[in-house]
């Protein structure tokens, strides 16, 4: 049986160093001769790692070792990751990308300040598939990529006079519920939208992130469609605190120049930028990144970023960790009938440059 590349203790050594955990090795090391001398879980580690490379499965529900390994059960999925490592580093410097750019990427250390050991559960697996793939950057306090087409995204109307003056409008087809948001109620009315040699018209997106059943229509001469199933930059929040405003407004810089020519637009859907959590004590920063979008509704859930927030996903609210000013705000939201929705963004490299 060929095991993962991160069960040779050299090779596990040096991929620790390439993602900053140098002071978990020990400790994974351990795992690892207990997963050897398990002829299932040697098996099970590697089809882990089979699936990782392939690009097959999402994780999500994979089988996690407690029984055999304990508490350090999830050890098996961050051992998937590692030992990718030494190939993911060689594709990334493949293709040019500069080294202070590889090893902020590639660092999977504790940005928070707290030395804890590295923890990867089964559903962040396939999201570092976009480390193997050489996909995916950190650009100061964020993750950055480039994505294809996403025709669900809402179009951007753009005055050819102003530029500066921006309109979004729902992408077509698009089924809302009386507050304007997706899926969270039933849905009760569709969106149209339309793009001629003469008019382009369709349903508003509200400046708090809402769809609107007006619908509105701009002269083709005037104005500009743009954004509507195009490549955008998307980005992603890694853990680790420290999101003030400043260091978010340079990350998209970054961001920005490290993609010229690519796009002039930044897309995210997260939690964090849910509308109706703006102003709510412990999320100035927050807040203070919404403001720098324009926001928009999509597709979610009513328990979006709770597993970020508490570490766990239930319905028994009274069973939720409170230690921090945000996670006292977001309970007691949802105590008051509030759901944990996501929401979408855009930034403009006009409006952040």
């Amino acid at each position: 049986m060929n095991l993962p590349p991160a069960y040779s203790p050299a090779i596990l050594a040096d991929a620790c160093k390439i993602c900053n955990i140098a002071d978990d090795y020990p400790h994974l090391l351990s795992t690892t001769e207990k997963i050897v001398s398990d002829s299932s879980l040697a098996e099970y580690a590697c089809d882990l790692y089979r699936e990782f490379t392939q690009g097959v499965g999402s994780f999500a529900n994979h089988y996690r070792p407690v029984d055999k390994l304990g508490e350090d059960a999830d050890h098996i999925f961050l051992l998937t990751v590692l030992s990718a490592m030494p190939e993911t580093l060689a594709r990334y410097r493949a293709q040019g990308t500069p080294e202070d750019i590889i090893t902020a990427t590639l660092d999977l250390s504790n940005k928070s300040g707290k030395r804890e050991p590295v923890k990867l559960l089964p559903r962040q697996v396939a999201y570092c598939r976009r480390y193997y793939n050489a996909a995916i950057f950190r650009l100061g306090r964020f993750h950055f990529t480039l994505s294809g087409d996403k025709r669900d995204l809402p179009a951007v109307v753009i005055n050819r006079q102003d530029p500066s003056h921006k309109v979004l409008l729902s992408a077509d087809q698009m089924l809302y519920d009386d507050n304007g948001f997706v899926d969270n109620q039933p849905p009760t009315w569709l969106t149209r939208a339309s793009l001629t040699e003469k008019v382009i018209s369709g349903n508003l997106i509200n400046p708090n992130g809402t769809a609107s059943k007006e619908r509105q229509t701009f002269a083709a001469g005037q104005w500009t469609w743009q954004y509507g199933a195009r490549t955008v930059i998307d980005m992603h929040i890694p853990a680790g605190g420290g999101m003030t405003p400043d260091l978010s407004r340079e990350s998209l810089k970054k961001a920005f120049r490290f993609f010229a020519g690519k796009s002039a637009a930044v897309y995210c859907n997260s939690w964090i930028f849910n509308p109706q959590l703006q102003g709510l004590p412990g999320t100035d920063n927050m807040t203070a990144l919404m403001k720098m979008g324009h926001l928009f509704p999509v597709k979610s859930s009513a328990k979006e970023g709770m597993f970020f927030l508490y570490g766990t996903e239930t319905d028994d609210l009274s069973t939720l960790p409170v230690h921090t000013t945000l996670q006292r705000s977001a309970l007691d939201f949802m105590r008051a009938g509030g759901q944990l929705r996501a929401g979408g963004i855009f930034f403009f490299a006009d409006e952040i440059c």
